[in-house]
């Protein structure tokens, strides 16, 4: 058995194989999930061509402020991902949204100030409507906020 395989010694050369046989693994699952989570958006919007939009509102820089929508009438939502804002996808009508807040505080060590846990909130959707879900802090409630009509139909 050589003592070195192109100069290195054979429980390096292994550990590199175990990496690069790991990253190899991430690369095809990530790929393969996010072929699956595209599908998923495509087949909602396919049946929903009328959906709208909700974005959570996220702000802050030292404190940073942050609402999460968790599920929507207890099913996972179809996730929304644009430059600077995330959200969700959803039918119109009355649904029942699952949403928490956080607040946290940059330091040592992550500081959470305040969190509602999750709270159910019962929404109307209308069609082809943008919304941004906030935390209003005063009254401690979450409001649903209609920010504008989509042009076009998504799919």
């Amino acid at each position: 058995m050589p003592e070195t395989i192109f100069g290195l010694q054979p429980l390096a050369v292994l550990w590199i194989g175990v990496l690069a046989a790991f990253f190899v693994g991430m690369i095809i699952f990530s790929f393969r999930k996010n072929r699956s989570v595209h599908m998923e958006k495509k087949t909602f919007l396919m049946s929903h061509p009328n959906a709208s939009k909700i974005y959570e509102m996220t702000k802050g820089v030292v404190t940073f402020e942050s609402v999460e929508i968790h599920a929507i009438d207890g099913q996972s939502p179809i996730a929304l991902w644009e430059t600077g804002k995330n959200g969700v996808w959803i039918a119109p009508g009355e649904h029942v949204i699952t949403v928490s807040f956080s607040r946290t505080r940059q330091g040592v060590v992550y500081d959470s100030i305040k969190s509602t846990g999750t709270v159910e909130k019962a929404v109307n959707i209308e069609s082809n409507t943008e919304y941004e879900l906030v935390f209003d802090s005063q009254e401690g409630a979450f409001a649903l906020n209609e920010v504008g009509k989509l042009a076009e139909k998504h799919v």
